[in-house]
């Protein structure tokens, strides 16, 4: 029997089970504001969740509870007004048709949920999925997930061969703008220059990442950490198949479909030839230690 949500119960049987063949997985990312003194501590002001294809499963302007002394503006693209205006705009057509003056935002939610609201609909969401994301420690942070299990985390920052297929300097995670311009390249349109940061964009861009090398994540993620839990799983869609089908033409989707799967063989390549090596230095210690 499966949940309103798709999720499979923990109590089905085995048979069905064995049709469950993917986990569900939603993507995360999140907007934070600055308070305290400079604005050195984050405070949550925006929190968006989208499902497998991209469609946002929740996105909403979240209410900080503490005094904010930092917007972040230029990153977030969300102000003490934003605020201001959202609201306006909700009350006033709840109580007049009439259009309002306040401005739109585009690009951003409009609603407005309380801190501790926000926090309980969003883990009432990832509680039940493998969770996707971009270096989502301190998204974690802000939503009280201390005890996140690692099993049920893809993280793009981390994950080997997508990191693999990025020439970066340094040895920290690469950014998320980096992994979507060395996988699919800059036709991509992520993040124009200049502009602020969106959060369900950001969210789809993670997401797209995943399902590129999902069938490797999770024969990787399986191995390290062992099956997924049953409550975790979904059931696989039947995609139906017509009769009067017309194939495919050659286009700019085959083009970058091509151009994805080289860059996964090439990461994928390079990281095998970088394991051998340290299993050979590993070896080679290991011959002369004993010697």
């Amino acid at each position: 029997m499966t949940t309103a949500l798709g999720v499979i119960d923990k109590g089905q049987g085995a048979k069905q089970l064995k049709t469950a063949n993917r986990p569900r997985v939603l993507a995360l990312d999140c907007e934070m504001a600055g308070y305290g003194p400079k604005g050195k501590k984050s405070v949550l002001i925006r929190l968006s969740i989208v499902a497998r294809r991209g469609s946002p499963v929740m996105d909403c302007l979240v209410e900080p509870n503490v005094e904010v002394t930092d917007w972040r503006t230029p990153v977030t693209g969300i102000s003490a007004q934003t605020y201001k205006d959202v609201q306006e705009r909700n009350t006033h057509q709840l109580l007049t048709t009439r259009q309002t003056d306040a401005p739109t935002h585009e690009g951003l939610p409009t609603e407005v949920l309380c801190l501790d609201e926000a926090i309980s609909r969003a883990n009432a969401l990832l509680d039940h999925a493998v969770i996707v994301g971009h270096d989502l420690g301190h998204d974690f942070k802000r939503l009280h997930r201390f005890n996140q299990s690692r099993a049920l985390l893809r993280d793009t920052a981390f994950f080997p061969l997508l990191r693999s297929g990025v020439n970066k300097k340094g040895s920290g995670p690469p950014s998320l703008a980096g992994l979507v311009d060395a996988w699919f390249g800059t036709d991509y349109g992520f993040r124009t220059q200049g502009c602020a940061h969106n959060s369900v964009e950001d969210a789809r861009a993670a997401m797209q990442l995943y399902r590129l090398v999902a069938k490797e994540w999770e024969a990787y993620a399986q191995t390290k950490w062992g099956p997924l839990p049953p409550f975790v799983l979904e059931l696989r869609p039947k995609i139906r198949k017509t009769a009067h089908a017309r194939p495919v033409k050659a286009g700019s989707c085959s083009v970058q479909a091509k151009r994805r799967k080289l860059r996964k063989r090439e990461a994928s390549s390079s990281l095998t030839c970088a394991q051998t090596q340290d299993n050979e230095a590993n070896a080679e210690h290991l011959v002369k230690s004993n010697s």
